[in-house]
């Protein structure tokens, strides 16, 4: 029975009796009811306010204690697993912490519609009790009641706000994540154009932003192993191995390979500074022998001190030894067949120089008859990035020349092929395939690249003794007495043309000679083959870029 019935069961008492006694009993009932509605306003206000900070903090109650379950693992989360175009883990913030953030949300609002309906319960239990104390007990229990729905209005508004911090401490840590990845990133890249380091590949020849990487784990395929939302340092792969994700914590050690071909790559790509040079000339005119002579005088410099030598890939140094190898027993070297062979890797370290990168140097052989097939010519995209170009001549490809010494070279049969294809032709191909790459720098309508203008062979026939006899020229240095004479030589040998065209197309123009093999091959005679005179077209090229 409600108090209200109460109320009506006294009136019906009351209007039993005399007209007074109805009158007297009424103006007594009005003044208490009003006492007891005002006594139900007091005392609805404190409970109003009571009830809305008992559910405040019970709700900040439960979302700690949800979270707490959480952080010691007793409640089930979402279970992390490799998401995204990536074979990993996203980092925390940027998947995980937001399907836990739903579920805690989730498991809050069951537990606060729980406790509210269990309140509700034990108000009506213990409040709406059919005994004497019922006159006091009720109103406060429809004090309470009445207090409930604005009380959880503000609970819910509590609530939300703890939710909503919630949210935001989540959303911030994923910015910071991605600011400080940005930060990172932005300074490898800064780092790398400061040293002109960039991605080329030595077999396809084609420039990418990243390589891919290799987990040494499970070996799963990383495209896009930089710092970012699977992790700033270190990402967590779908084996669960932590890969590095920067060059100053070992991303370079991982096996990696090219995005276009899928060739393997060396681990110096990408920290050492690469460096580009194709050597150029027609079939037959010494080029292969010439890059043998070359590694073996880096070799034989770098045992005097100044810089250290090591080749970048194995079957480079399993090259180099059979090479070495080779000449020492005065074998003549297999002609390069492949249109386009693998570029050769030699890793150049300057003493003294430990916080400057090493030098990567690529050097590029391919069949000389790619040079008689302006089509051909076409695969080889690296002469976008090259920094400068041996240029080999082969004395006897020359018509005035191979004329002279006809005789000899017949005498000579194979111990000294010639080039079929003369120097002038070899070079306006070359230019036209340079002049399709719109990144080579110019100027002056001439290239800035150095071209280092070599004719080889020149231990056949006692031709070095004609070509750089010269007298002293007082200012001039034997290096550029050396030069104008091997000038003077082609143009006086009627390869005035070829001249004028490497000079007008090139700003950075030397004329060298040499004897890759250092004497006329023998069948007869084992006798070793010593490189004569390539160091100096090496040195003088390799110090635009001041790799010694």
């Amino acid at each position: 029975m409600s108090i209200v019935d109460d109320w009506k069961n006294e009136l019906n008492k009351l209007s039993s009796g005399d007209g007074l006694i109805n009158c007297c009993g009424m103006i007594i009932l009005l003044p208490v009811l009003a006492i007891v509605g005002y006594l139900l306003f007091l005392l609805l206000i404190p409970t109003l306010i009571i009830s809305a900070v008992v559910i405040t903090c019970f709700v900040l109650f439960n979302y700690s204690k949800i979270l707490n379950l959480f952080f010691k693992q007793q409640l089930p989360g979402a279970i992390d697993q490799p998401t995204g175009d990536q074979p990993a883990y996203k980092q925390y913030f940027f998947r995980k912490a937001f399907i836990d953030l739903k579920t805690i949300i989730t498991e809050n609002l069951r537990i606060n519609k729980t406790s509210i309906l269990v309140l509700y319960n034990k108000i009506k239990q213990h409040l709406f009790v059919e005994d004497n104390k019922r006159y006091i007990t009720r109103p406060i229990g429809y004090a309470i009641i009445c207090a409930i729905p604005v009380a959880a209005i503000i609970g819910g508004a509590a609530f939300i706000g703890v939710t909503a911090i919630h949210t935001l401490i989540v959303a911030l840590s994923a910015g910071t994540i991605i600011v400080t990845a940005m930060v990172f990133r932005g300074v490898e890249s800064i780092n790398m154009a400061r040293w002109q380091i960039f991605f080329a590949c030595p077999s396809c020849y084609k420039k990418f932003s990243l390589p891919t990487y290799s987990c040494t784990n499970c070996g799963a395929k990383h495209t896009m192993l930089v710092p970012g939302q699977y992790g700033i340092f270190k990402r967590k792969c779908q084996c669960g191995n932590l890969l590095p994700t920067l060059f100053f914590n070992g991303k370079n050690t991982l096996p990696s390979e090219c995005p276009h071909c899928h060739n393997t790559l060396s681990q110096d790509i990408g920290v050492a500074i690469n460096v580009h040079y194709p050597i150029v000339g027609g079939g037959s005119s010494g080029k292969s022998t010439f890059l043998v002579a070359s590694m073996l005088e880096l070799e034989k410099q770098s045992k005097q001190g100044g810089f250290t030598l090591s080749l970048s890939e194995k079957s480079d140094l399993k090259a180099i030894e059979k090479a070495r190898d080779s000449f020492s027993k005065g074998i003549i070297l297999d002609k390069t067949t492949t249109y386009k062979p693998r570029a050769f890797l030699a890793k150049l370290q300057k003493d003294g120089s430990k916080k400057q990168p090493p030098y990567l140097i690529y050097m590029y052989d391919a069949a000389g008859e790619i040079f008689e097939d302006g089509e051909r010519l076409h695969q080889h995209v690296y002469f976008e990035y090259i920094n400068g170009i041996f240029f080999l001549i082969d004395p006897f490809s020359i018509p005035v020349v191979h004329q002279e010494f006809e005789q000899e070279l017949v005498k000579a049969g194979e111990r000294i092929k010639t080039s079929r294809e003369q120097p002038k032709d070899v070079f306006d191909r070359m230019v036209n395939h340079l002049k399709q790459h719109k990144e080579v720098k110019k100027q002056k309508d001439r290239y800035t690249i150095p071209i280092a203008v070599v004719v080889t062979k020149t231990d056949a026939f006692g031709l070095e003794s004609k070509i750089t006899q010269v007298p002293e020229q007082k200012g001039k240095s034997p290096e550029e007495v050396s030069s104008e004479k091997i000038r003077s030589w082609l143009i006086n040998n009627g390869e005035g043309n070829l001249v004028r065209s490497i000079e007008n197309m090139f700003a950075s123009v030397q004329y060298f000679s040499c004897s890759a093999f250092g004497h006329v091959p023998d069948e007869k005679s084992s006798e070793a083959f010593i490189p004569k005179k390539v160091w100096a077209p090496i040195n003088w090229i390799f110090s635009y870029r001041k790799i010694l």
